[in-house]
């Protein structure tokens, strides 16, 4: 997965400098991750929840996390052929993860998903040497190689039964009831 890098000048906004504090940043850096590997997250949170407990549909994790179908049985054909789901056919049928939650981390789906996380070209796996025209003079090389290895260290060592139990710890402590106590 290429980790998308916006600016807001990239998006036309104006770009001005100002020595007032209270003026909005003429420019924004945002890193964002695709909504196809938000979404396949997502479901295998789901398909985490449910594990040992059978085949959970795709249609039941599109109502529970209000997903469009037809986007997340793509996806989980793509998790299946990456080895991190199985399905099973029939009225009982849906998908199940291949091995305990606890053994899948979040890099292991983004990259069947999106593929490598790489912030920049020049420092995936699959990089040439001397691609780049700039490659031995570029001073952020080193940054972008440094995010890389963070990232790629964040994800491998969450699993999908901490997003869970995360998540688990939050609807504990969430209240009972919307309604406010007298």
């Amino acid at each position: 997965m290429t980790v998308g890098i916006l600016s807001n000048t990239a998006r036309g906004a104006s770009h001005r400098h100002t020595t007032d504090p209270n003026a909005p940043p003429a420019a924004s850096f945002s890193m964002r991750v695709s909504s196809k590997a938000h979404y396949g997250l997502r479901m295998m949170t789901e398909f985490a929840k449910a594990y040992g407990a059978g085949p959970l549909s795709i249609a039941e994790v599109a109502r529970v996390e209000h997903l469009p179908l037809a986007y997340l049985e793509q996806l989980a054909s793509q998790l299946r052929r990456g080895g991190l789901v199985e399905s099973t056919r029939g009225v009982h049928g849906g998908y199940s993860l291949t091995r305990p939650a606890e053994q899948i981390s979040v890099l292991d789906v983004v990259t069947v998903i999106e593929g490598e996380v790489s912030p920049v070209e020049c420092v995936s796996h699959g990089y040439v040497t001397g691609t780049c025209q700039r490659e031995g003079e570029c001073a952020s090389r080193g940054l972008w190689m440094r995010l890389k290895q963070s990232i790629d260290a964040v994800l491998s060592q969450t699993t999908l039964a901490e997003l869970v139990a995360d998540q688990s710890l939050i609807d504990s402590m969430a209240p009972a009831s919307a309604e406010p106590c007298p």
